[in-house]
């Protein structure tokens, strides 16, 4: 039974509903009729609890009602058997338990055998057959049509009311249509909706009492399996919008995995480069100390540290420096050119740090590397041989002599070796072999000294501790150190001690600008990571848009808010699933294609497998994205759309 007292309902100021009462107690096929505008969809949405009337009350005793609109609603990604179970996939039923319910309603219909066809091949006529059919299959005892024959011809209008008169034996059938010349043959009662009230035209006898079916009780949900098989079929029509969507967020998110990646791997990877240069292990140690302050200046110098200072970072071994005699930066001419050249010092040499040739054994010969052969336009073959030869005259005067010496000082060094290192960050060098050098330094004759002391005399004489303060010794040690980055940690860490070598400041120039660069990086990533939220979250939106009519249909059959958070769990899944297959392929390939290219360069790899931990965290971050962007548009999802969707002319 449905017992209508006195209900009223109106639009802002519109009254379209005005205490109208009316019982609809037995089977049969009830008939409203009315002009547009006067509402008779309104009333059909207020029987099935779409709306809510203002005032009055509907009474609705132990019934199912179902509805079947003017246009079918049909889905067009699901199939005929997909469309029917819909309703009861909405409350968390099986398909497979509910085939024999839509076989048995596809035969009511007279549409047996038509499970697998798709909308698209449907007739109007047959579409509306399937949207009955939908209504059956949830054992509705009330069933509510508005115009169903609004958009068939006059044959299959007579068709769907032949077979509704033959459904209404056994269901109370409310038809609302502007179809009065046909529809009033099968029509037990006309009714009139106009004003606002239900007036009765014609009554034929109804000799059948509705007979009240048990009422199931259904407390399910759309289940999390289903939502996702029904969201996958939607988005196999919408394929290329998915995959675009997913694309722009794996690949945003593919920089921000490089961008870990070079915080965390970029130094060890520059350490790696620097240790192939033939003077990596070879680094220069100083003491910084305050020698007076005076207001906000403070006079500082560099001195050599003490045996007990470099016991104290885990030194044991030094030499002195020679960059007095032979200075570490020089403008020379070569092969025709000029050019400025770093002369560094290499303590300990080793063969497999060499591309060609062999390693310096003499004072008189040199390790070159491939900036010194671009620097003077050299090939590898023609440079090995080559003398390099310049003078260069320094002022020698130790404390605690009376006489100072002139020394000019006649280098010739010939190439024997080309180094395997890199151009990368890196100045054109030539290493000499640090002892051979001293030796034949140290044999160098003081005459004007010799003369003023009484006593023969050599440099070799004051390459002593009791000149250390000297300026001659260039107030530093050099060092053969296997890890130089680890020793300058421990030396960062001791007051006033300094460690460098041009290899450890190009690691430190590069990790500073690197640190600088990531940041601007990282700001531009988390705008670009906006962006990639907003597309899609524009392209959920459109995608929502494009099937309004689910949504319309979700609103009737199951419980808004679990119905659309289990689409919303399956959407958001679907968009991280294929989200995360593409970022671990592009992760992949460009490991690849970054370590393959470096090792055609001679640089060392630079990815060893995938981390971890920041996949993990960017996966959580593609879920967040995801989800947020699933949930957030259903906010624009109004209830008049719902309603539009529903509800055919008034």
């Amino acid at each position: 039974m449905v017992n209508i007292s006195h209900i009223s309902f109106s639009f802002g100021e519109k009254n379209i509903i005005d205490n109208l009462s009316y019982s609809f107690q037995r089977d049969g096929f009830y008939v409203i009729l009315g002009r547009s505008g006067e509402g008779k969809t309104t009333f059909l949405s207020l029987l099935q609890g779409v709306l809510t009337p203002n005032k009055g009350k509907i009474e609705i005793e132990d019934e199912v009602i179902t509805q079947v609109f003017q246009s079918p609603l049909l889905i067009d990604y699901l199939n005929v058997k997909e469309n029917i179970l819909l309703p009861l996939s909405f409350q968390g039923k099986k398909e497979k338990e509910e085939e024999e319910s839509v076989k048995e309603a596809l035969s009511r219909v007279n549409l047996s055998g038509f499970e697998e066809r798709m909308p698209k091949t449907l007739s109007g006529g047959e579409s509306m057959r399937v949207s009955i059919a939908r209504a059956l299959v949830q054992k509705s005892t009330v069933l509510l049509l508005d115009e169903p024959t609004g958009q068939l011809d006059e044959t299959n209008s007579k068709e769907i009311y032949t077979l509704l008169k033959e459904l209404s034996k056994e269901m109370i059938l409310i038809v609302v249509t502007h179809d009065e010349k046909t529809i009033t043959p099968y029509g037990d009662a006309i009714l009139e909706l106009k004003n606002g009230k239900l007036f009765q035209k014609k009554v034929n006898k109804i000799s059948r009492l509705h007979q009240k079916k048990p009422k199931e009780e259904n407390k399910g949900c759309l289940s999390f399996s289903t939502a996702l098989s029904l969201q996958n079929k939607f988005l196999k029509r919408r394929k290329t919008r998915y995959f675009l969507s997913a694309l722009f967020l794996a690949i945003d998110l593919l920089f921000f995995y490089f961008s870990f990646a070079l915080k965390t791997d970029a130094k060890p990877f520059l350490e790696t480069i620097l240790e192939t240069r033939y003077g990596y292990h070879t680094v220069k140690i100083q003491k910084r100390e305050e020698v007076a302050t005076s207001g906000h200046l403070t006079l500082k110098k560099e001195k050599i540290p003490t045996s007990s200072e470099l016991a104290l970072v885990g030194i044991s071994n030094s030499y002195y420096s020679l960059e007095y005699f032979l200075p570490s930066l020089l403008e020379i001419s070569f092969v025709g050119k000029e050019n400025s050249v770093s002369f560094l010092p290499v303590i300990s040499q080793e063969q497999i740090k060499l591309k060609r040739g062999r390693k310096a054994v003499t004072s008189s010969e040199v390790i070159v590397n491939a900036n010194f052969l671009d620097s003077f336009s050299l090939q590898e073959e023609d440079a090995l041989g080559k003398v390099i030869s310049f003078h260069h005259s320094v002022l020698f005067s130790p404390s605690d002599v009376k006489e100072m010496e002139l020394l000019s000082l006649s280098y010739s060094f010939q190439i024997v070796g080309i180094s395997r290192e890199s151009s990368f960050l890196n100045s054109s060098c030539v290493y000499y072999p640090y002892h051979e050098v001293l030796e034949s330094l140290c044999e160098t004759a003081l005459p004007r000294i010799s003369k003023a002391e009484g006593i023969k005399m050599s440099l070799g004489d004051f390459f002593h501790p009791s000149y250390e303060s000297e300026d001659f010794l260039s107030h530093s040690l050099l060092l053969f150190e296997k890890e130089p980055v680890s020793l300058k940690e421990r030396c960062d860490q001791v007051k006033g001690m300094i460690l460098t070598s041009s290899d450890l400041e190009v690691l430190s120039t590069s990790s500073e600008m690197l640190d600088t660069l990531l940041k601007v990086v990282d700001l531009f990533l988390a705008l670009n990571l906006f962006c990639a939220f907003l597309f899609e979250y524009l392209s959920i939106s459109s995608l929502y848009d494009e099937n309004m009519r689910f949504f319309a249909l979700l609103s009737l059959y199951q419980d808004k808010k679990k119905g659309k958070r289990m689409l919303v769990l399956a959407l958001s899944f679907s968009f991280f699933f294929l989200t995360l297959i593409l970022l671990l392929f592009f992760i992949f390939t460009l490991m690849i294609l970054c370590n393959f290219l470096l090792k055609m360069n001679s640089f060392p790899v630079f990815f060893h497998g995938i981390k971890i931990k920041p996949l993990f965290l960017l996966s959580f971050l593609s879920m967040v994205i995801c989800v947020m962007s699933s949930s957030l548009p259903l906010r624009r999802i109004k209830q008049e759309n719902i309603k539009k969707e529903l509800e055919g002319e008034d």
